[in-house]
């Protein structure tokens, strides 16, 4: 008498369904959490992005940037002459690190953004006012 080795099992009723409800329930949960997170980071780019505007103006006004830059527009022949002394002064009066900083938290807040509106449109959201 031979035994098989092998036994044919078949799997229980509903077993498919069961595995496909449990990873469609997964991937909405995971679509869930990158949607909050990235609404997260458009907030905090925001909040990071008002201080960093805030001190790169009051840089301007500190370093004398404005005060130069307001020479272009009082005599063209002057600036005309002198154009080469105006373009270095304006330069060596720009505050590069708050400009640098006020451009890291710009590009913060449309990165984050982009991110929040793409998984919004993946989450099945519509972006439409209507």
């Amino acid at each position: 008498m031979k035994t098989p080795y092998f036994t044919t099992l078949e799997p229980p009723t509903g077993l498919y369904e069961k595995v496909v409800s449990r990873i469609e329930a997964k991937d909405k949960k995971r679509k869930n959490r990158r949607l909050f997170f990235s609404a997260g980071f458009v907030l905090l780019g925001l909040v990071s992005f008002v201080p960093a505007v805030i001190w790169f103006i009051r840089d301007l006004y500190l370093s004398g940037f404005a005060q130069t830059f307001s020479l272009i527009f009082s005599d063209g022949s002057t600036i005309v002459a002198y154009w080469q002394s105006l373009a270095l002064s304006l330069l060596e009066s720009l505050p590069f690190a708050s400009l640098m900083t006020c451009l890291v938290a710009l590009f913060v807040v449309v990165l984050s953004a982009r991110l929040f509106f793409v998984s919004k449109r993946n989450h099945g959201h519509s972006l439409k006012l209507t």
